[in-house]
């Protein structure tokens, strides 16, 4: 997955840090909470492309692929780490339970 600290204000990420080096945890609290907010919609949106990336994968029968992105997606929001999903793909591309989706303990909890 992508790093997302290019879609963080810079500035006000240093300013937390700064505002920890000096003890001010209020201030830091305040500024990561701004952080936090502001960031919350692109995690989303990387969510539902890995979903989407997915099932584009699931129809065009590319089973590794589907399983790696619904694991991201899953990653990115636990709420689409669908139990039935994980199973399914863990069986498809003939690797099992510890095949495919092995590498994703999200996936891997949720089968």
């Amino acid at each position: 997955m992508k790093d997302f600290s290019a879609s963080i204000p810079s500035d006000r990420l240093e300013a937390a840090q700064q505002a920890l080096f000096e003890s001010d945890r209020t201030k830091a609290d305040q500024l990561l909470a701004e952080i936090q907010e502001s960031t919350l919609g692109t995690i989303q949106l990387a969510a539902e492309a890995a979903l989407l990336r997915g099932e584009i994968a699931d129809q065009e029968f590319r089973w590794s692929d589907a399983a790696r992105h619904f694991g991201d997606a899953a990653r990115l929001d636990p709420s689409y780490a669908q139990p039935f999903e994980a199973r399914v793909f863990a069986g498809r591309d003939g690797a099992g339970r510890d095949g495919a989706v092995g590498w994703n303990p999200t996936l891997r909890m949720a089968a």
